[in-house]
């Protein structure tokens, strides 16, 4: 898909953003808030619409080095029938250049009223066309 990012500043020291997102189901807005926890720990709060449905989200992240992030989040999603899914996501992003990260990550889902839930496993590739523009390739399996 293909994306743009908005800063959009909220004080002195906290930048939240607006993202818009084109892809092939469609498009969605994501407005992110970031509050930071320490010195290389930050908790951010997202809210996405879109065709598709709606999501609230609650992430951690720990950076490791000057280029590895650690992440966690926590996802309820509303599809446009009302069903929810929710899912929690481990990963790890790495910056391999100014315009280049690759990420992994490991997924666990469930649907609301659901016995099993969904594992998955997705390898992903963000490139940086611009300051604002941006490409993102994911492969994932399940």
């Amino acid at each position: 898909g293909v994306s743009t990012n908005i800063p959009v500043p909220l004080g002195e020291n906290t930048t939240g953003t607006v993202q818009q997102s084109i892809g092939r189901e469609g498009t969605d807005t994501t407005a992110s808030l970031p509050f930071q926890l320490g010195k290389n720990t930050t908790a951010t709060v997202q809210q996405t619409v879109g065709k598709m449905g709606n999501a609230t989200a609650f992430s951690l992240s720990t950076t490791r080095d000057d280029k590895t992030t650690v992440y966690t989040t926590y996802k309820i999603t509303e599809d446009p029938a009302g069903e929810k899914t929710f899912s929690t996501v481990f990963g790890e992003k790495t910056k391999v250049s100014e315009r280049l990260s690759l990420y992994r990550e490991e997924r666990f889902s469930g649907r609301s009223g659901a016995e099993d839930g969904i594992y998955g496993g997705l390898f992903g590739a963000d490139y940086a066309l611009t300051q604002h523009w941006g490409l993102g390739m994911t492969y994932e399996r399940s």
